[in-house]
C-alpha cells in the first residue's frame, strides 16, 4: 500500500535555513532526525530518498514529519 503523500503544513515560525542550523546543531539524534526530514521534505525531496540518505524507512520518516505538523 502506498505511503499519502508527506507534506510539512507548519513550520513553526521558522525558515528553512534555520531549521537546517538547528538540525545540525542537535544532540538528541531523535531531533536531528526529526529537524533533517522537515528541512529536506520542505526542499521537495521524495521520501524514498530522505529515508535512503538517513538510512531509515519511509514510515519513519513520515512519523517525524507527521509529529513535527
Amino acid at each position: 500500500m502506498p505511503m499519502p503523500w508527506i507534506r510539512v503544513t507548519n513550520t513553526h515560525g521558522f525558515e528553512v535555513k534555520e531549521l537546517a542550523k538547528l538540525a545540525t546543531h542537535a544532540r538528541q539524534p531523535h531531533t536531528r532526525l526529526t529537524l533533517t526530514s522537515v528541512v529536506m521534505t520542505l526542499q521537495g525531496i521524495p521520501a524514498e530518498t530522505i529515508a535512503e540518505t538517513l538510512g531509515r524507512s519511509r514510515v519513519s520518516v513520515w512519523r517525524h514529519v507527521h509529529r513535527w505538523n
